[in-house]
């Protein structure tokens, strides 16, 4: 059985970090859509099992895997560049892929 699903978009990135961090329980798969520079990805990575981060930047992409470089490496976190308005097909086979996988259980979308 597949597990429910919460999606989460906020205005703002502070509202997207509170968000995220009081819905992510340690066994979610989190897939965040804009994912930057991993400031956010950092603090949600604390809390779940697995995340997987998408950016249009490949300099933010490579960035946040720096900056989360420990739990990549851990097999934790990966971090991929994907334009999703340009690559639909794309994104949605990611996001399938993780699906079959067990999750994701949320996705944080940050628009702000």
């Amino acid at each position: 059985m597949k597990p429910e699903m919460m999606a989460i978009v906020t205005a703002t990135t502070k509202d997207f970090r509170l968000a995220c961090m009081a819905n992510v329980a340690p066994d979610d798969l989190v897939l965040e859509i804009g994912s930057s520079y991993g400031e956010a990805s950092v603090a949600l990575l604390r809390h779940c099992g697995h995340l997987i981060g998408l950016d249009v930047s490949a300099e933010a992409v490579a960035s946040a895997k720096e900056r989360c470089k420990e739990f990549v490496q851990e097999g934790k976190a990966d971090f991929q560049v994907v334009d999703i308005f340009k690559e639909p097909d794309r994104a949605i086979a990611i996001v399938s892929a993780s699906y079959d996988a067990g999750g994701p259980a949320v996705i944080c979308i940050d628009i702000g």
